[in-house]
């Protein structure tokens, strides 16, 4: 039986076979209407027509690997500023995966920035470290470190981009870009009468580096811009170049992160007014200083499949990205539901490793509660938030309190391994949490200040510089228990009554009410509390959710 031109709305539910059109080559975009779906067998892929064109589309996901769109972008280290070259952009490119499979991981590789020369005279930059993305089905993407800047000797390097030239007595060309990745850095110069020396800019990805004259020092190439996280930021820009004599320009900084040309003081023999590249734009170093490290960023279709690792962020109409500002693992999913943390009862949820909950002052929750945290002197770093055994914290409102069944979830990893008493969390004088020696113990007070009927419940054989999964689970009618990294550790214990109500104020990385009682020395990643006691597998859930990062 056959009909034509069906409109349908609401639900459709079939059981039975679907079966796609299928053969050797695509159909005819001209005359096949817009949301036809066709199987190219010589691809092995499911198209659909958009707009007049095929685009390939995920097939059915959850079993077998199929080909997913995904996007990226990848900025090499920026090469180090020479003491008169601007260093030279870290290479970038930008295109799409071709073949990246459901289900697979790849290796990232983030470039550092190359060094610089100081307050040297006779010293080239370094250049800046390659960034890669591998997979075994792929060949190996890699994008070449920014050249390092000329000194007063030599001539500056390739990369990249191609680094700023040096005075130019002896060498004063700059060094040369790679095709598709940036551009060559500029000349400097050399004039006897009056005397002056300039050193040239270092390349960008978007525009080589500007030449020196007589009285200017060259400008850093200018970058390239890109939406892929949704909005428009420009990244490998070159640095810029020295002038010798007082008075003189020093060259700008290329828009993208390089960093700027300085001045010779010949009084104190030291490079004033010079800038370092910006830290994950690939930005060369301006003259005498260090590149700016590279940067790695995956973006994707969220409503077809969900991926894992670096910093996650939401790139709007329906995309999200990865950002990987150092190396890592970047894990592709089958399904949506893929990487996804147990959502009901959800009352907190801090992760340093999610652009719309990380900030150097505020942790924003997102339970969708509005139990925003409040940071104290924790460090925001690559994803999670580093505690300096001091006077770190972070505070969450009274609203994350919890009287009845809970369970508190984190990620963290301990600097060294001693005898203090450090707090991982605390709620009020109430429940409290230590990492102690080589354990994780326990503690929680159902008579509010008049004695422990949990003490000392541990999690033993713990190492140092390591990330653990720590999760404890209290059921309300008397049964606590502490997993580590999903279950492969447990420890379970009884008491009698129920959990007390916490009035204090809850702090994570230190002991209440004061700042310094017990302060952690390490690092927090992630910090969550339900208002139930998670299951066995929800804790497992969880673990796998969110471990691409630590193991």
């Amino acid at each position: 039986m056959k009909y034509g031109n069906i409109e349908l709305t609401g639900s459709l539910d079939v059981s039975g076979s679907f079966i796609v059109p299928s053969g050797t080559s695509l159909p005819d975009e001209t005359s096949t209407p817009d949301g036809s779906l066709f199987y190219d067998t010589t691809d092995s892929v499911l198209c659909g027509l958009v707009s007049g064109s095929w685009n390939t589309m995920p097939t059915v996901a959850g079993s077998n690997p199929y080909t997913v769109p995904i996007e990226y972008l990848l900025v090499a280290g920026g090469g180090g500023g020479g003491s008169y070259g601007g260093g030279g952009a870290g290479g970038l490119l930008s295109s799409s995966l071709s073949s990246a499979d459901s289900g697979s991981t790849f290796t990232v590789t983030v470039g550092s920035g190359g060094a610089g020369s100081g307050n040297t005279y006779s010293a080239e930059g370094t250049a800046g470290v390659n960034s890669t993305i591998a997979q075994a089905s792929i060949t190996t993407i890699t994008t070449l470190g920014g050249g390092g800047g000329g000194d007063n000797l030599d001539g500056a390097d390739d990369g990249g981009s191609g680094g700023g030239g040096s005075d130019g007595p002896t060498d004063a060309t700059g060094g040369s870009g790679t095709v598709g990745q940036g551009n060559d850095g500029g000349s400097g110069t050399y004039t006897s009468s009056p005397e002056s020396y300039q050193g040239g800019g270092g390349g960008g990805a978007g525009t080589a580096g500007g030449n020196a004259s007589q009285a200017t020092g060259g400008n850093g190439g200018n970058g390239l811009p890109s939406n892929i996280t949704g909005t428009s930021v420009t990244r490998a820009g070159g640095g810029g170049g020295v002038v010798f004599i007082s008075g003189h320009t020093p060259g700008t900084a290329g828009s993208g992160g390089g960093g700027a040309g300085g001045s010779w003081n010949t009084g104190t023999s030291a490079i004033s007014s010079a800038t370092a590249g910006t830290v994950n734009t690939g930005g060369g170093g301006g003259s005498g200083q260090t590149g700016g490290s590279g940067v790695a960023i995956f973006a994707y279709d969220s409503g077809s499949f969900n991926c894992a690792g670096g910093i996650v962020g939401d790139a709007g109409n329906g995309r999200k990205y990865n950002q990987f500002n150092e190396s890592g693992t970047f894990k592709v999913g089958n399904t949506t539901t893929d990487f996804q943390i147990v959502s009901s009862n959800l009352l907190l949820n801090f992760d340093a490793g999610n652009f719309a909950s990380r900030g150097t002052s505020t942790a924003t929750d997102l339970s969708g509660n509005g139990n925003n945290g409040t940071v104290g002197n924790a460090t925001l770093n690559n994803y999670y938030y580093s505690f300096n055994g001091s006077n770190s914290y972070i505070t969450a409102p009274p609203t994350s309190f919890v009287s009845s069944a809970y369970s508190v979830e984190t990620w963290l990893y301990k600097t060294s391994i001693d005898s203090t008493y450090d707090c991982i969390f605390a709620f009020g004088y109430e429940m409290q949490s230590y990492f102690r020696s080589n354990f994780i113990e326990f503690y929680i007070d159902t008579g509010g200040g008049g004695g422990y009927e949990v003490s000392g419940l541990q999690l033993t054989g713990l190492s140092a510089a390591t990330w653990y999964h720590y999760t404890v689970t209290d059921t309300g009618s008397g049964t606590v228990k502490m997993y580590l990294n999903g279950g492969t550790g447990t420890n379970t214990t009884t008491y009698t009554g129920n959990p007390g109500v916490y009035s204090g104020t809850p702090r994570i990385g230190d002991y209440p009410p004061s700042a310094g009682s017990y302060p952690f020395n390490g690092n927090i990643a992630q910090f969550r509390i339900y208002t139930k006691a998670l299951t066995d597998a929800e804790v497992l859930q969880n673990y796998n959710a969110t471990k691409t990062n630590f193991i």
